[in-house]
């Protein structure tokens, strides 16, 4: 028994651990590793995103040409109507001429409710951040100077009078696609801005003038066209997820 422990003890005293020179080695090895393969992983879930954000916009566009063109679109002034929030639009119309920045605009009907898409327009307080006090809505001026965080009025024309509209009316109201049959329901990818539930990575998907679907980023709906000013500091290229 005595050399059955004598010879274990002598293998053992003949292994050695790691040197220095090997375990710098290893790190290095390792290091260069990741940074092939992160990059690698983050194109591809970047893309992945894309895709899945691309598909989205399709099936979008594909359910509300089909509402617009269904014969039992109920039209308004004699025209079809998108299924966007202006559509449920009420209260009276405000003459753009009277749409100041003390309030008088924040119940304003939209004379042409869905019958027309356009730009929702939101300006950033500069904090980078969407917060309560940035959901009030603007008049009209406030975009005029550009001054003012939040959503903005919209400019419309009905019947050779402009009027002041609120622009979150251009938001897509998924719960008349899905009562039209055209969507089982919301996409996950819809914000509270469309009555989706998410807040982190989600859309705020709206028609525009021309009828393409298009989207801001709930978090900062800053879209880069507004002439009032607001901040896009989105980071992510046609709507991608950041």
């Amino acid at each position: 028994m005595k050399t059955i422990f004598n010879n274990i003890g002598k293998v053992l005293r003949k292994q050695r651990g790691f040197t220095l020179v090997e375990m710098v080695t290893v790190v290095a090895i390792m290091g260069v590793m990741a940074a092939v393969a992160v990059p690698m992983v983050s194109s591809q879930l970047g893309k992945a995103r894309e895709k899945s954000y691309l598909q989205d916009r399709a099936m979008i566009q594909t359910a509300v040409d089909s509402f617009f063109t269904a014969a039992d679109n109920v039209r308004y002034l004699g025209q079809r109507q998108y299924p966007i929030e202006g559509t449920d639009s009420t209260g009276d119309a405000v003459l753009w001429a009277n749409a100041g920045s003390d309030g008088s605009v924040a119940s304003a009907g939209n004379p042409l409710r869905g019958v027309q898409g356009g730009e929702p327009q939101w300006n950033d307080d500069g904090d980078g951040t969407r917060e309560a006090g940035e959901e009030t809505l603007n008049g009209a001026d406030d975009a005029a100077s550009g001054t003012g965080p939040g959503w903005f009025v919209a400019q419309v024309t009905f019947q050779g009078e402009s009027y002041a509209a609120d622009s979150q009316d251009y938001f897509i109201d998924f719960e008349k696609l899905v009562t039209a049959g055209l969507l089982q329901q919301a996409p996950e990818s819809a914000s509270p801005d469309n009555g989706g539930g998410s807040t982190e990575g989600s859309y705020s998907w709206y028609v525009k003038k021309t009828g393409q679907i298009e989207s801001l980023f709930y978090h900062l709906p800053s879209n880069g066209v507004s002439p009032f000013g607001g901040l896009d500091l989105r980071n992510f290229v046609d709507g991608v997820y950041p």
